[in-house]
């Protein structure tokens, strides 16, 4: 009885993971837009056989929301996309490919970063995670106590 606590912990805290994971798509199912051919492309919302032809022509992408390039796919639908979780981009190509370098404007003003504001999302993220850390040391905690 007492070797299989240690399996039902595993388990236990495997299914939390995926269960309460803001994002439940695994990285070997997710498709990079910038690599995957018509057939995985069709895979992501919003994206038929026509829009995928048209995202492959206007590769490389360094951002998600640079598939607002592609004709019909507007604030909305990136949204869905994002949501989805089945595009991405490849952080390695990201490196080797420096973003390319934005113009500045007609007036000779400096261009200026705008700050990334915090979303209730990222927050909600921190706290699952927090959660799920806090959950599991309370466990090995509780398993070394027994033993």
């Amino acid at each position: 009885m007492s070797r299989a606590i240690p399996f039902f912990v595993f388990f236990l805290c495997l299914w939390a993971n995926c269960a309460f994971s803001a994002n439940p798509v695994f990285i070997a199912e997710k498709i990079d837009i910038n690599t995957a051919p018509l057939e995985e492309l069709v895979k992501i919302v919003h994206i038929g056989k026509v829009r995928a032809e048209e995202l492959i022509s206007l590769r490389p992408f360094f951002s998600l929301d640079e598939l607002t390039k592609v004709k019909g796919i507007g604030e909305k639908y990136l949204e869905d996309i994002k949501t989805q979780g089945l595009a991405w981009l490849d952080p390695q190509l990201i490196k080797k490919n420096k973003m390319p370098e934005k113009e500045l404007p007609v007036n000779g003003e400096p261009l200026r970063e705008t700050p990334k504001k915090e979303t209730p999302k990222d927050s909600l993220v921190f706290l699952i995670s927090l959660s799920q850390a806090f959950f599991s040391g309370a466990i090995i905690f509780a398993l070394k106590k027994l033993a």
